[in-house]
């Protein structure tokens, strides 16, 4: 207790704990007689701590998990407009490998620069808006191309600058 010489307010009583030190939540907060809302804690160590590696593979796992669900919410869509066939399912199944490959290709350090990572997410999101209703109508460019596609052909990865809906980069499987 107390931080002598090493608190920046000497006049509270403060009780310093040693690095990577966590505070844990010990029951419910209590409402004090002041109004003054009293929470207990206990201090532990937090035995779940991610290596670098798996920190810097958050992003990138991120705008995957993003990438997919814009598939899965297009093909629920469907299946609820009674739209869903083998067809449409096809160009999901390849818009969504598409997506995955534009938006995850890179390296995952790379997606630790903030204003490439809001870049990359800012344009799936418009991508997804984008591609919302010409992956449905089976004469779009869009759908055409997603047809052709083989899915054991990658699409080309982007890297970098903004893709949108006019930028898409796929590889057709007579390439």
């Amino acid at each position: 207790r107390g931080g002598g010489g090493l608190s920046q307010f000497a006049s509270e009583a403060e009780m310093l704990f040693p690095p990577r030190t966590h505070l844990q939540v010990v029951g419910e907060p209590v409402l004090g007689a002041d109004g003054i809302s009293v929470v207990t804690l206990r201090p532990t160590t937090f035995q779940k701590v991610r290596t670098v590696e798996e920190v810097e593979a958050t992003r990138k796992e991120e705008l995957k998990q993003l990438a997919s669900s814009v598939a899965w919410d297009l093909r629920n869509e469907a299946v609820r407009d009674g739209a869903y066939d083998s067809e449409l399912a096809h160009r999901l199944d390849t818009l969504e490998a598409k997506l995955m490959s534009e938006y995850s290709g890179q390296a995952p350090e790379w997606y630790n620069d903030n204003n490439k990572y809001k870049e990359r997410f800012i344009s799936l999101l418009l991508e997804s808006g984008a591609v919302r209703m010409a992956v449905r109508n089976s004469d779009s460019v869009l759908s055409k191309s997603l047809a052709a596609m083989d899915l054991s052909v990658p699409a080309t990865p982007a890297t970098g600058g903004t893709a949108g809906a006019s930028a898409l980069t796929l590889q057709s499987s007579s390439s």
